[in-house]
């Protein structure tokens, strides 16, 4: 399992959540393979294309379509710091993020129940319910680059919702004192995903940590334990020292888990029953 810091990033510094490929590619790095799945092309075409060595008057570089097929990112800087780059049309694009499909990948580890997303004003991305203590809570994604557009958009959330709602955000940079104040009294939580969701080797996202908002689980019956773990170790291909990495568990206190003798309100047991339900098979 690997955490995910660049993509999380990445999504609140791209204004609009839209940009050509290659700016998506410089701000997650290695990590854009795990973001590109949930990019979608728009029909819309950018103007401009990334530098290497951002310094120029002319940074970033334009692009400029010539026609029959001939496009080209141009270095507008009277020293020509960056070398022109031949595009095809695909490259020029203006790619948005799929709400759709990323919000149903982060739910199942969350703990949320997935439903189709819904837009709300000021931004935010009302995608799934979670419950604790039998207490159903909407679920919110907020994405802004703009730390006030942020600030706005949990204020509306926290000031129009009914009851207690989870608020759910990349990382928590925008995230300011008085609006967890605001939060706490209207009884809501605030989850950093960049703290929350890493990556398994087989690219799904997991669990790092129990999150606040997670729905209480039943306790698997102690009869089907081994069973669920091999299913679990099998579909992830991992160890039993992964998993119990993972949900934050001496070794000694899975296999007590696994026996039934470790108290299944424990944190420690919760952990456990989380990760192994976290990534359902294919």
């Amino acid at each position: 399992m690997s955490k995910l810091t660049r993509f999380w990033r990445a999504l609140e510094r791209v204004p609009g959540l839209a940009a050509i490929p290659a700016f998506w590619e410089r701000h997650c790095g290695s990590e854009y393979a795990v973001l590109k799945p949930f990019l979608r092309p728009t029909e819309v075409a950018g103007a401009k294309y990334p530098c290497p060595r951002p310094i120029g008057e002319g940074c970033p570089r334009t692009i400029i379509d010539y026609g029959d097929g001939d496009i080209v990112a141009v270095c507008r800087d009277p020293w020509q710091n960056c070398g022109d780059v031949p595009l095809k049309r695909p490259d020029t694009l203006l790619h948005e993020v799929d709400f759709s499909k990323l919000t149903r990948a982060i739910a199942g580890p969350l703990g949320i129940r997935w439903h189709a997303p819904q837009e709300k004003p000021g931004g935010a991305c009302a995608f799934g319910t979670c419950s604790r203590r039998h207490h159903d809570r909407p679920a919110y994604l907020l994405c802004h680059s703009c730390p006030e557009r942020f600030r706005s958009s949990l204020k509306d959330l926290v000031f129009d919702a009914p009851g207690a709602l989870l608020a759910l955000a990349p990382t928590a940079r925008h995230l300011t004192a008085d609006l967890c104040e605001a939060l706490a009294r209207k009884g809501g939580e605030f989850m950093a995903l960049e703290d929350t969701l890493g990556l398994t080797e087989t690219g799904d996202f997991v669990s790092i940590i129990l999150p606040p908002g997670a729905v209480e689980l039943k306790p698997t019956p102690i009869a089907d334990r081994k069973r669920v773990v091999k299913e679990f170790r099998q579909r992830q291909g991992c160890t039993v020292q992964a998993i119990c990495d993972q949900a934050r568990v001496h070794r000694s206190d899975f296999y007590k888990w696994l026996a039934g003798k470790l108290a299944d309100h424990l944190d420690k047991s919760r952990r456990i029953e989380h990760l192994l339900r976290s990534a359902p098979a294919r």
